[in-house]
């Protein structure tokens, strides 16, 4: 179940970035932890080549894996897929300035995050270039003792439950890619604290009111000096350049 609902979040929020084939092309690269990951997203591969993206999957340390060729990009789309429990970055090849430089060439850029793995400080670098803040805590997910499904988090309370009428998009002429008919389930969802300067920087689905971001590896029974709580936790964040380029 979990995994399906993560697909679900992974394709709207990737169509939510990139709503048809962008005029650098349809070139897509996926970046797993482990090919064997591949088949936990099937169905999510199948929508998008049905869309006529061309994926090609890498894992971070393949030596295959680049973002440029001849100084222009190889792709026009990179999506990084939650790295695994024992990464430490993600390559040589994927350094914040290189994946900055990507977005800045005009390619598009999506990232997905799990409060199940740690979070490399590579990733944090990265966002942080977005003037967007995660964590001190890479091991913190958020959690809502009253906003939370009662069935697979009955006691972690990690499985955040949001109404559809709640991140729908209210702004006119933007389309719902979220909007559901009942209850949306994010799980083991990593908040992201945003910046205040930007105008290019917007977050499509907020945490409810109660929720906060907790470390379960530890043992304390409250939590002090919390990173950030509430609305002031983004779920889905959104980055446009001014190239008109998405992460």
């Amino acid at each position: 179940m979990e995994l399906r609902i993560l697909a679900a979040l992974l394709f709207g929020a990737f169509i939510s970035c990139v709503t048809a084939i962008s005029a650098q092309g349809s070139r897509l690269l996926v970046v797993l932890e482990d090919e064997a990951e591949k088949s936990k997203y099937g169905q999510f591969w199948l929508d998008l080549e049905e869309r006529g993206f061309q994926l090609t999957y890498r894992t971070p340390k393949d030596p295959s894996l680049f973002l440029f060729q001849h100084g222009v990009p190889a792709y026009s789309h990179l999506l990084i897929l939650p790295p695994g429990k024992s990464t430490k970055g993600l390559g040589p090849n994927l350094t914040p300035n290189l994946v900055a430089d990507f977005l800045n060439a005009g390619s598009n850029v999506m990232l997905a995050l799990s409060g199940e793995q740690s979070v490399p400080s590579a990733v944090g670098s990265l966002v942080a270039e977005l003037d967007v803040s995660l964590s001190p805590d890479r091991n913190s997910m958020v959690v809502d003792h009253f906003n939370y499904d009662t069935k697979s988090a009955k006691e972690s309370h990690d499985v955040l439950v949001l109404s559809g009428n709640d991140v729908s998009s209210k702004k006119s002429g933007v389309a719902d890619f979220f909007s559901v008919d009942g209850l949306l389930a994010f799980p083991h969802a990593v908040g992201a604290a945003l910046g205040n300067a930007s105008p290019l920087l917007s977050s499509i689905i907020k945490a409810p009111a109660t929720a906060y971001p907790y470390n379960p590896k530890e043992e304390a029974e409250g939590v002090e000096d919390v990173f950030a709580t509430g609305e002031q936790l983004s779920l889905v964040t959104a980055f446009q350049a001014r190239n008109s380029a998405r992460f």
